[in-house]
């Protein structure tokens, strides 16, 4: 409870008798409460900005007194525009409930419900409609052509998002030793080398990633390596080639994903990414689309929300831009809810401020 200043204790002490109290929490007294210093100090109360929400505490047992007059306390309420509650800390008699609905009061028999009912009040102010989506910014395309098979492989759901509008790293998708001088000299040192095909959603759990590539030897033999993993591991995979990119500057793994749920249709998810989301299970969901602002109020929510904020010293993460890549998804998902059932953006490294993000890997499938 805010201590009350001086001024604003003054004006209740003159509403009151010597023995009452104008300190938070205030005590008019019952003589109070008859001469109308109850309903003046409530009045006096919200013209204050020193508090938000006034609770009103007496005894309601009477039931023959009237606690109020219906004409002098109704007048003093609908002028309120600040939570004005009613707790009676004994039982309230039936008479006393039905003088004080005359004024539009609920009386209140417990202090733990008078708790809850201003929780509820506060919870209910700060609430807001999210905005709208801004769903001009992602351009409107027709991306049948990139959904050749139910499940993409990285390459082909890159290709989709990059056709879509969003910003991905430049790579090159190579298949066979002859397209590598090319790619090498196209992304340069470092460099991440990945095993591509529809058919192996974790790469990295039958060797088929390679990173921090510095030299032009190591691009051959890691070449391969990716391949022979692959036809050793999963040898009834369709293999597309190897994807070459550039090394990603460190950052904190995001995970954004899309999905379908029967009752509400395409969702968006964010959470904490990497090898960790399906071991802490840090999530946000909403309906899609979402707006950047809407986005924002999601990482909030998140248990992992102080990583992207400069967590023990660390550099604050650039959360206005993965802001607006979830909203980006999110549009993405909702305006193609037919054809793509789920996208999975993981890890998505979130940089610095003002350094953007960067999509690692991705992983779209289609409803066909």
């Amino acid at each position: 409870m805010p201590e009350l200043s001086e001024p604003v204790q003054a004006e209740i002490k003159t509403l009151m008798p010597s023995y009452g109290t104008a300190r938070n929490p205030i005590d008019v007294t019952a003589q109070g409460v008859t001469s109308g210093g109850l309903q003046k100090s409530v009045d006096l109360l919200t013209a204050s900005d020193e508090v938000d929400a006034i609770l009103v505490v007496l005894s309601l047992s009477s039931e023959m007194r009237k606690p109020f007059r219906e004409e002098e306390l109704t007048p003093v309420l609908a002028a309120q525009h600040k939570p004005v509650l009613f707790y009676s800390y004994t039982v309230p008699s039936d008479f006393a409930r039905r003088e004080l609905a005359k004024s539009g009061v609920v009386v209140l028999s417990g202090l733990s419900h008078a708790g809850v009912a201003m929780r509820q009040l506060v919870d209910y102010a700060r609430f807001e409609l999210p905005k709208p989506a801004d769903e001009a910014r992602l351009p409107s395309r027709d991306l049948s052509a990139h959904l050749t098979s139910p499940v993409l492989s990285e390459a082909d759901s890159k290709a989709l998002l990059r056709a879509a509008g969003i910003a991905l790293p430049d790579e090159v998708l190579v298949k066979d030793k002859a397209g590598l001088d090319e790619a090498v000299a196209r992304i340069g040192f470092p460099l991440v080398m990945k095993i591509q095909s529809p058919d192996i959603a974790h790469k990295s759990e039958i060797g088929g990633v390679r990173v921090n590539i510095a030299a032009k030897g190591e691009v051959f033999l890691a070449f391969e390596a990716l391949l022979g993993n692959a036809r050793k591991h999963r040898p009834e995979a369709v293999i597309q080639g190897v994807l070459v990119g550039p090394m990603a500057k460190q950052g904190v793994e995001i995970i954004v994903g899309t999905m379908t749920d029967k009752t509400f249709g395409p969702m968006v998810m964010v959470g904490l990414g990497g090898i960790t989301t399906e071991l802490f299970r840090d999530v946000a969901y909403r309906p899609a689309p979402v707006s950047a602002e809407e986005a924002g109020a999601m990482l909030k929510g998140l248990k992992a929300a102080p990583l992207l904020n400069g967590f023990r010293g660390a550099a604050k993460a650039d959360v206005v831009a993965l802001s607006q890549l979830i909203a980006d998804v999110s549009v993405l998902a909702a305006r193609h809810a037919r054809d793509i059932a789920e996208i999975e953006l993981n890890p998505v490294l979130v940089h610095a401020e003002g350094q953007g993000v960067t999509i690692v890997d991705a992983l779209v499938v289609g409803r066909g």
